[in-house]
């Protein structure tokens, strides 16, 4: 059980840059997470979202410099959580297989009947998954290739399915600015807050930038971009 734990939670870490946020659907809400600015890793900022929300999508963005950003389409936001609302039935039905009913094998009288039963429910699930993962393969931007890939990973390491809607979702290839969606998708007093924390470490990062380079001049644009 500790090695499920361990591996579930490994899997659902992410190090990201300074300029990169972790858009979450709350509802009918959108909320913004940073990584951690006193943890990096190799010039990367570790993220570990909520353990017991496995079933939110997490859309992986940065915040650009420039103006190569696609335009915002609401339209195109919704898309990509219709996709995949199926997918928490099989994460929840992996979830109570590895957290309910595994135990329940290991450490009470139920004995084998509950592990066999158990292993029932983890494959069955993990297979049903795949199958509608490969069917919406367009949609999730996935290869055959990358289908039979995490098909191998889920089934040799049944742990890592838990995550499969946060990597489906922080996997995608988005091309929007993390700002502008920020500002279109999230309420008023959630921008706010995004803002500030946008803020501060454009803040940091412009301490340690020596003046005078094309990346100060582009940070204080951004910067004044914020304040507008």
């Amino acid at each position: 059980m500790i090695l499920v734990i361990g591996l579930y939670l490994y899997d659902s870490a992410k190090l990201l840059y300074f300029n990169e946020g972790v858009l979450i659907p709350v509802g009918k809400a959108w909320k913004v997470k940073f990584g951690l600015r006193e943890l990096r890793i190799g010039g990367k900022e570790l993220f570990i979202p909520a353990p017991w929300l496995l079933h939110r999508p997490m859309f992986r963005l940065c915040w650009r410099y420039d103006s190569t950003a696609a335009e915002f389409c609401l339209e195109n936001w919704q898309a990509k959580t219709n996709v995949l609302t199926m997918l928490p039935i099989f994460v929840w039905g992996i979830a109570l297989a590895l957290f309910l009913l595994l135990p329940l094998g290991f450490f009470t009288k139920m004995g084998y009947g509950m592990l066999y039963l158990a292993m029932a429910i983890l494959y069955l699930n993990i297979v049903c998954l795949m199958i509608y993962i490969w069917r919406h393969r367009v949609h999730l931007n996935q290869s055959n290739k990358q289908v039979g890939k995490l098909a191998f990973e889920y089934l040799t390491c049944p742990p890592f399915a838990l995550n499969v809607i946060r990597t489906m979702s922080s996997n995608q290839n988005i091309g929007e600015d993390l700002v502008t969606v920020a500002r279109n998708l999230q309420d008023s007093d959630r921008w706010a807050e995004t803002r500030r924390e946008l803020t501060l470490r454009l803040d940091e990062e412009i301490e340690i930038t020596e003046e005078g380079t094309d990346r100060i001049a582009s940070l204080h644009s951004l910067r004044l971009r914020l304040g507008q």
